[in-house]
């Protein structure tokens, strides 16, 4: 009985654990309706956009290094040189001894006492020093001191030099030279004549110019030069260089430029303040300034705005000439010199005599330009001088100014007529 209830026990234990071990896994989820429909419903294509990446750069003092992309290089506006064939030289001349006479020390000191009482000037110096002086200054250097009016008449001398021996004696060397641009445009150059010395650069006289394609340009100077050293200067040469472009970049704007304003030319209204010198004593306007720089034997004044400048030459004379000549072809040359670019007797106004200080003779004429320009010029002659008074201005309201200062001037020397 025993035996069989122990059967019974352990059959009904076998057949338990044969159901737990045969029991069904879970089926998975389903999905409602619900979900369904709205997973159906999306039917549209998704657009994806672009987005541009930002130009970020690294921030100093932060620990995480950030994204950094390489910005676009935009080059900057440089000035810059065309590439031009430089000028072509036609000529270049250089004569040893312009004149046929020598000029002696005394005289040269009395002419051109800036260059003849410079220590340091000539090509025999350390450090090499020449000069030039214009071809009017030589114009006048012929008329005044040549009995011929001629480069190659003889020598008048100054009256107060006869008989004085003073070395050295003096001579001009000319060089000359002729060009022809070959740019393509109209182009600034910077133009060196260079002056030779026993194979040795000594000297260089630079000028800038406005170059035109196919415009010839001629150039001239004259070099006062001790006798003695003339035959050391060797042929020059001449060299041009060219000059950057405008810069392209944007320019700064800056403020509208205030309107110049009028010169006072009224003498009722201005008040005058004398100057005095070796030459002369004047009386001119207290806004106006003396040049410091002017040449030897003359006096510059100029105007507040620098649109008017009244000057005062005195030229040394020679013996016997204490005479103002009268005839007007002699002044017409004198204008030409002046402006070499107009004809002169048709700029030429008013001339005729005149009265200043207290000099019997006195020769005086206006000249009136196309574009409005005005000046006026008046010469008298003393016991060792010949003088000129120019005043020159943008228009003839300045006439009666002119006259006020002409008739305002004492002149030092000793008078002659």
């Amino acid at each position: 009985m025993q035996k069989s209830f122990l059967m019974v026990v352990s059959l009904l234990c076998i057949v338990m654990l044969v159901a737990g071990c045969t029991t069904p896994a879970p089926s998975p989820p389903t999905t409602s309706q619900q979900n369904i429909s709205e997973h159906k419903n999306v039917t549209e294509p998704v657009i994806v956009q672009t987005q541009l990446t930002p130009i970020t750069t690294l921030v100093p003092g932060t620990t995480g290094l950030q994204k950094q992309t390489t910005p676009t290089h935009t080059p900057t506006a440089e000035p810059s040189l065309r590439a031009e064939p430089e000028p072509y030289v036609n000529s270049i001349g250089f004569t040893s001894y312009y004149f046929s006479f020598d000029i002696p020390g005394c005289d040269m000191k009395e002419i051109f006492p800036a260059i003849a009482y410079d220590p340091d000037y000539g090509i025999e110096q350390p450090v090499p020093k020449l000069s030039s002086v214009s071809a009017a200054e030589i114009r006048s250097f012929i008329r005044d001191y040549t009995q011929g009016s001629k480069e190659n008449s003889p020598f008048k001398g100054i009256y107060g030099c006869q008989g004085v021996a003073m070395s050295p004696n003096w001579n001009f060397a000319e060089i000359s030279a002729s060009i022809t641009p070959r740019n393509a445009r109209p182009a600034n150059y910077e133009i060196s004549l260079i002056m030779k010395s026993q194979g040795k650069n000594s000297t260089v006289f630079t000028t800038r110019e406005n170059l035109t394609p196919d415009q010839p340009m001629a150039f001239i100077r004259y070099i006062p030069m001790k006798t003695d050293e003339i035959e050391l200067l060797d042929i020059p040469y001449i060299t041009f260089k060219l000059l950057p472009a405008p810069d392209l970049t944007t320019p700064v704007p800056s403020p509208p430029a205030q309107p110049a304003q009028p010169e006072i030319v009224d003498p009722s209204v201005l008040v005058f303040t004398p100057y005095s010198n070796q030459y002369y004593t004047i009386r001119y306007p207290e806004q106006w300034t003396v040049e410091e720089n002017a040449l030897a034997h003359t006096t510059v004044l100029k105007s507040a705005q620098g649109q008017i400048t009244y000057t005062l030459t005195a030229i040394p004379q020679v013996a016997n000439t204490w005479i103002v000549k009268t005839d007007r072809e002699t002044y017409l040359n004198d204008l030409a010199g002046d402006y070499p670019g107009y004809r002169a007797d048709t700029i030429m106004r008013d001339f005729g005599h005149c009265s200043v200080s207290d000099t019997s003779t006195c020769i005086q004429y206006s000249v009136y330009l196309p574009d409005g320009s005005y000046a006026k010029k008046v010469f008298i002659v003393t016991m060792h001088y010949r003088h000129e008074f120019r005043i020159q201005c943008p228009d003839d309201r300045c006439k009666n100014l002119g006259e006020y200062m002409t008739n305002s001037i004492t002149v030092k020397d000793t008078r002659s007529n």
